[in-house]
């Protein structure tokens, strides 16, 4: 045990549901797509 520098654990979706975070970060990434291309987009926030 004492060559052990470092001790990862990788807690990924297993304890979280990260749906939530995927889905927005994703809806970010469209709208600065379109935006980019000249779209002209309105956002509701709910």
């Amino acid at each position: 045990m004492n060559d052990i520098n470092w001790l990862f654990f990788d807690v990924g979706s297993a304890l979280i549901d990260e749906t939530e975070c995927y889905n927005h970060r994703i809806a970010e990434y469209v709208l600065k797509f379109l935006c980019e291309k000249g779209y002209n987009i309105g956002i509701i926030a709910n």
